[in-house]
């Protein structure tokens, strides 16, 4: 599967005082949906595109891409299993 991104953030990068927060939801929607940046450079795309000059509202954002597991690898052989099981019922 692809990757994930996943952003947390204050009120105040979408917030506005003489509009809806549907508005401020949507434009930060419309700012992350069409990138494939890295987490870090997506992050601060995002907050130079909606922080706002002058604004006395904290703004904080954390970013979080989320990738699929890698697989996992092959077991260890038999002989293997057996020298750890011997080692761990020794202690």
């Amino acid at each position: 599967p692809d990757p994930v991104n996943v952003l947390a953030f204050t009120d105040g990068l979408v917030e506005r005082r003489t509009e809806s927060l549907d508005v401020g939801l949507e434009r930060l929607r419309m700012a992350v949906s069409t990138s494939d940046l890295p987490i870090d450079r997506l992050v601060t795309s995002v907050v130079e595109s909606l922080a706002v000059d002058g604004s006395s509202d904290d703004i904080a954002v954390l970013g979080l891409r989320w990738s699929s597991p890698m697989p996992p690898s092959d077991p260890p052989p038999e002989h293997d299993r057996a020298a750890a099981s011997s080692r761990v019922s020794a202690s």
